[in-house]
């Protein structure tokens, strides 16, 4: 998994993320862009701009994000410099057609559909997804993942809600969540390790069998219930 880091194939998990930081004693951030000259230089590669961009002009895009505070990963403010340094910036982002994702390696992101621009699946699916479909994981997750798929295409509206629920009640289950967290600790969203917050896996303990066998025969009721 640190090679898959490395690689920027895939990005730490949550709390894998904050564990990194407090040891090595560096910002998150940091660790997910590196230092701001990094951060730019990957977006221009990634966007094809680096020919087109002088040295004057890169050094003053860093000189104007450092005045200002900015944190890497704020791509907005990027922008924002870029538009008043970068001759043409937006001809030339329109031109290529492409918009940067944050969170991920620019250099790994292979296409572009309209569903990638929301904020939302950038922030929230991509990293699931990313890891999941990574070269070591994509035989055994890819045939599962395209079950949901059809389904989730093919189900009307009352049924998606129904299907959440079971999903979100099998997840605590075949995770083995259940056998070392209480069901308070589990989030109604789709959350890494399906915990409402990552600081509940500093809490790992074996629960006792008799809470275990209880709580997994109401799930297991629950989820037939919604499925009759």
């Amino acid at each position: 998994m640190r090679n898959a880091w490395e690689r920027g194939v895939s990005i730490p998990r949550p709390h894998y993320l904050r564990d990194l930081a407090e040891k090595n004693n560096k910002d998150e951030k940091w660790i997910l862009y590196g230092e701001i000259e990094d951060y730019v230089q990957d977006i221009l590669d990634y966007l094809d701009l680096s020919s087109v961009v002088t040295e004057d002009m890169f050094n003053e895009v860093i000189d104007i994000l450092k005045k200002s505070n900015f944190e890497v990963g704020d791509y907005s403010k990027f922008e924002e410099v870029a538009k008043q340094v970068i001759d043409n910036y937006e001809e030339l982002i329109k031109e290529e057609e492409k918009i940067f994702i944050p969170y991920i390696k620019p250099e790994r992101i292979a296409s572009q559909y309209d569903f990638l621009k929301n904020p939302q699946v950038q922030q929230e699916y991509l990293p699931f997804l990313n890891n999941l479909l990574s070269e070591e994981n994509i035989s055994d997750n890819g045939p599962i993942i395209l079950f949901l798929i059809d389904a989730l295409s093919r189900t009307n509206e009352p049924t998606k809600r129904l299907l959440k629920l079971v999903l979100r009640d099998i997840n605590w289950l075949v995770t083995n969540n259940i056998l070392l967290l209480d069901k308070s600790e589990q989030s109604e969203e789709p959350k890494y390790y399906g915990v409402k917050d990552s600081r509940a896996l500093d809490r790992l303990e074996q629960r006792k069998w008799e809470d275990i066998e209880n709580e997994v025969n109401e799930r297991v009721n629950n989820i037939a219930s919604r499925l009759k």
